[in-house]
């Protein structure tokens, strides 16, 4: 009961910490939200994974609250900035050269 109480408040704070790396942006393509919330959650599974089973050696229980919500929440706050960061750069490049990308495709 324990873990999936912390799975889904886990993916319930992953989607609003994609959502609110977008906010801000004018222009979007209509998959980017959708894009976003599986690279948090592909992104904060493995490297919790390997965090815990690999580099702090948890065997029994595994998601302790003590060791997964702090992770967690470092790992989230991390994506979050790099996120926001790495989309406004991205999406202003795509405006700025819009003509080059259109006569690609």
């Amino acid at each position: 009961m324990v873990a999936s109480s912390s799975t889904s408040s886990s993916t319930s704070s992953m989607s609003s910490s994609s959502s609110s790396s977008l906010e801000g942006l004018s222009s979007v393509y209509p998959t980017l939200h959708h894009h976003v919330r599986v690279a948090f959650l592909v992104g904060v599974t493995s490297v919790l994974t390997i965090a815990i089973k690999f580099i702090l050696k948890l065997t029994s229980p595994w998601y302790d609250a003590r060791y997964l919500i702090p992770m967690s929440g470092m790992i989230l706050g991390n994506m979050i900035s790099s996120n926001s960061l790495l989309l406004q750069s991205l999406i202003k490049e795509f405006i700025h050269h819009k003509d080059i990308i259109e006569y690609y495709y």
